[in-house]
């Protein structure tokens, strides 16, 4: 799509924009790169959406979302979703991905405008993948779309396989 940078160059782009506690917190040693973003989201099935309400009150909700290959995180949604009604009024929402405890533990961070899409504005493309990753869709009255206009990833060292909280 024109206008959007490539998925490289927005994490570049984010890492040189970071202000120095995050900087220093996720060394560049530690940090992911396209492909090892594109294969973490692959994996997972949910991430955490937060959005301000229009009393600026926070909403945090569990979704289950789908990452395309130019970093535009895809929501599936109910129509009726909260959510929603709080993104027509103000699209901009941050998202975290994460997996894993102490020091073997994956995070993205992204945030950015969301446009909120009927399902027949979705690509195909997006809604295949997405239903091949989450299972039946059809459920989905909406899609909300992030194209993050911050993006950062961090592994300090998982190797792929992380231990996680048994409950």
């Amino acid at each position: 799509m024109p206008g959007i940078p490539g998925l490289a160059e927005l994490l570049e782009r984010s890492w040189a924009a970071a202000g120095p506690a995050v900087a220093g917190s996720w060394p560049p040693s530690q940090r992911m790169d396209r492909t090892a973003l594109l294969q973490f989201c692959r994996e997972q099935r949910l991430c955490v959406l937060a959005v301000a309400t229009p009393a600026t009150r926070p909403l945090v909700v569990p979704v289950s979302f789908h990452m395309d290959e130019e970093g535009c995180f895809w929501l599936p949604t109910d129509p009726g979703a909260a959510r929603l009604r709080t993104l027509r009024r103000n699209p901009q929402a941050a998202l975290l991905v994460g997996q894993g405890l102490d020091q073997e533990h994956r995070v993205v961070t992204a945030r950015g405008r969301t446009q909120v899409h009927r399902p027949m504005e979705v690509p195909i493309s997006v809604q295949d993948a997405a239903e091949a990753k989450l299972g039946d869709l059809r459920w989905a009255g909406a899609w909300v779309a992030l194209r993050p206009e911050r993006l950062l990833a961090y592994d300090p060292g998982s190797a792929g396989s992380l231990r996680t909280s048994p409950g």
